[in-house]
C-alpha cells in the first residue's frame, strides 16, 4: 500500500514528439564529404556519378533536410539547380520540389496545384503531364500530397492507383518489366506516409515481406543504392527493427574512411539517408522515458522499478544514472507505477497514442518516513553505489554487496550499480566481493531513512611467484630435444 502523499494520477493524451537525429561519427564524415562536393551553382557533383546530377541532388537534399544540416550547405541553391535542370518538367522532378520546400517550411500551394492538375486516369501520374500513370511519378506525386497534408478525394484515387499497381507478391514493376526492389521501397514509403489515413496495412506488410524476402546472404539486397532504399522504407515502416541491425552493418561496411560510398554522391547520400533512420527512434514507435531522482538531496536512484500495465506490460529498472526507458509499447491506456525501496511510490495514468514518445522528466522520489502497513516511524535505511576496477576504473558487473549478518545483498547491473534497500538502522558492514577481485569491506553508523554512498574500487588479485618457459634444442643442429629435465631452486 503506498503513502496516500506520495500517489498521484496525472491522465494525459500523449503525441507525436519527433526526436532530434543522433549523428554519430560515420554519418558526420559522410555529411563533411558530402558537403565538399556541392558546387557553386548548388548542384552535388562527383567522379562516379550513379545518377543524373539532379537526382543525385536531390537526395543530397533530403539527407540534409532530415539530418537538420540547414547551415552546412547552400539548400537555396541546390533547390534552384533542381528546378533548372533539364529534369524539371517531369512529375518526378515536381515532387521532389514539394517535398524539399515542405520540409523546409516553405509554402508550396501554387506548386501542388500544378502536380493535382496533372493526375491521370485511374489516379496516377505519369513521367510527364500527360503521360499514362507509372509507379514512380505516382509515389512521388503521393509523398508529395502527404507532406502537404492532402487528404481529399485526389490523394484517396493516388492511393488506389498504387495499391491497385502492387504485384501479388507485394513488389511493384514499372510498366510491364520485372519487379524491382528500389520501385518496391518507394511505393511502400510513399503509401506508409498515409498509414494513418487509409487502409494501407496490408499493403504495407505485402510489401516488406517482398523486400526481406528479396535480402541475400550478405544481408544486403542487390547494391548499395538498393540496399539503401529498401532500409529506407523497412526502418519507417517497422518499429522492432532487430531483424534489420545485420543489414544496417553490413551496409556501414562499404563506406570509406573518407565517409563516402563508391565515391558517389548520389549512393552516399541514399547510404547516409538510411544509416541516420537507423539512429533514430522509429517514428510508429511508442517509448517512454524518464529519470527518478531523491527528492531531498536531487541524486539519481539506481533500481527503481518502472512498471505499465495495459494492453502491453512491462517492468525496467532505473540505471545508475537514474534514467529509465520502456520501448516497443502497444498503443493504449496505462497505469505506470513506480516504486523505488524506501521511498513513496508514484503512479500515473496515461494514453499512448502510436508514435508517443512521452518524456516523464526528473521524478523525484520522497524517502519514506513511516512504515505504510504499521504507520510506525521508519527504522531502515539503504545503499547504493558503483562498482569499479581500481586500475582501469571500469564497471565491474555481477559483484555482489551484501550486509554482512543479514540477508540483504545486490548484485551490480552491466554499468556496475547496485542499490541495497531496507538496511536496520546502526552500525552497518558492507562486504563487496567480485570474482578475480580482493574482497572489500567498509563499515559506518547508517541512520533511519538515511540512504549510504558506498563506491568502491577493487583490485585484481596479482599470481603470485615467477613461471619460466622457453625452448630445449641440440647446439649442433638446433633441433629441439624432448624429455629433457628442467628444475629450479631457490638460493
Amino acid at each position: 500500500m503506498k503513502n496516500a502523499i506520495g500517489k498521484f494520477f496525472w491522465a494525459a493524451f500523449f503525441g507525436v514528439i519527433l526526436w532530434a537525429p543522433l549523428v554519430n561519427a560515420s554519418i558526420q564524415t559522410g555529411a563533411s564529404w558530402l558537403i565538399s562536393r556541392q558546387a557553386p551553382a548548388g548542384a552535388f557533383f562527383s567522379d562516379q556519378m550513379s545518377a543524373t546530377p539532379a537526382r543525385a541532388t536531390a537526395e543530397c537534399l533530403s539527407f540534409f533536410i532530415s539530418a537538420g544540416e540547414h547551415q552546412a550547405v547552400n539548400l537555396q541553391s541546390a533547390l534552384q539547380f533542381i528546378g533548372q535542370s533539364s529534369e524539371k518538367d517531369t512529375i518526378e522532378a515536381l515532387a521532389r520540389q514539394i517535398v524539399h520546400r515542405s520540409r523546409l517550411g516553405l509554402q508550396n500551394n501554387e506548386m501542388i496545384t500544378v502536380l493535382e492538375a496533372h493526375q491521370a486516369l485511374g489516379g496516377g501520374y505519369g513521367f510527364y503531364a500527360g503521360y499514362g500513370a507509372d509507379v514512380l511519378s505516382s509515389a512521388w506525386a503521393l509523398s508529395a500530397l502527404s507532406l502537404e497534408k492532402r487528404a481529399d478525394e485526389r490523394a484517396g484515387h493516388a492511393v488506389s492507383h498504387l495499391i491497385n499497381a502492387q504485384q501479388p507478391d507485394g513488389s511493384w514493376a514499372l510498366l510491364d518489366n520485372a519487379s524491382n526492389t528500389m520501385l518496391t521501397a518507394r511505393a511502400m514509403h510513399a503509401l506508409w506516409q498515409y498509414r494513418k489515413v487509409y487502409a494501407v496495412q496490408n499493403a504495407l506488410q505485402n510489401a516488406g515481406s517482398y523486400l526481406l524476402a528479396q535480402r541475400g546472404e550478405d544481408h544486403l539486397w542487390q547494391d548499395i543504392n538498393a540496399s539503401a532504399k529498401a532500409l529506407i522504407a523497412l526502418l519507417s515502416y517497422t518499429t522492432d527493427r532487430q531483424d534489420l541491425a545485420s543489414s544496417v552493418q553490413a551496409l556501414k561496411a562499404f563506406q570509406s574512411p573518407a565517409g563516402d560510398f563508391n565515391e558517389d554522391v548520389f549512393t552516399t547520400a541514399l547510404a547516409l539517408q538510411a544509416l541516420s533512420l537507423a539512429e533514430t527512434p522509429a517514428e510508429d514507435e511508442v517509448a517512454l522515458t524518464g529519470k527518478v531522482v531523491d527528492a531531498e538531496s536531487g541524486q539519481p536512484i539506481v533500481g527503481v522499478t518502472i512498471a505499465i500495465e495495459g494492453p502491453f506490460s512491462m517492468s525496467v529498472q532505473s540505471a545508475g544514472d537514474g534514467h529509465f526507458e520502456i520501448r516497443n509499447i502497444l498503443p493504449g491506456a496505462y497505469t505506470i507505477d513506480i516504486n523505488g525501496s524506501g521511498y513513496d511510490g508514484l503512479v500515473f495514468s496515461a494514453v499512448l497514442h502510436l508514435g508517443a514518445k512521452p518524456d516523464l522528466g526528473v521524478l523525484q522520489m520522497t524517502r519514506r518516513t513511516e512504515d505504510p502497513g504499521t504507520g510506525l516511524p521508519v527504522t531502515t535505511g539503504s545503499a547504493r553505489g558503483e562498482v569499479t576496477d581500481r586500475r582501469t576504473t571500469a564497471p565491474i558487473p555481477g559483484a555482489v554487496v551484501r550486509v554482512r549478518d543479514t540477508d540483504l545483498t545486490a548484485t551490480t547491473n552491466n554499468q556496475g550499480f547496485y542499490q541495497v534497500g531496507d538496511i536496520p538502522a546502526g552500525p552497518v558492514e558492507l562486504v563487496v566481493e567480485a570474482a578475480g577481485y580482493a574482497t572489500v569491506t567498509a563499515s559506518t553508523e547508517l541512520l533511519a531513512g538515511q540512504t549510504l554512498l558506498f563506491s568502491p574500487s577493487l583490485q585484481q588479485f596479482v599470481p603470485q611467484g615467477v613461471s619460466l618457459e622457453g625452448v630445449i634444442t641440440e647446439r649442433e643442429n638446433g633441433l629441439p630435444l624432448a624429455g629433457v629435465t628442467v628444475q629450479a631452486s631457490t638460493s
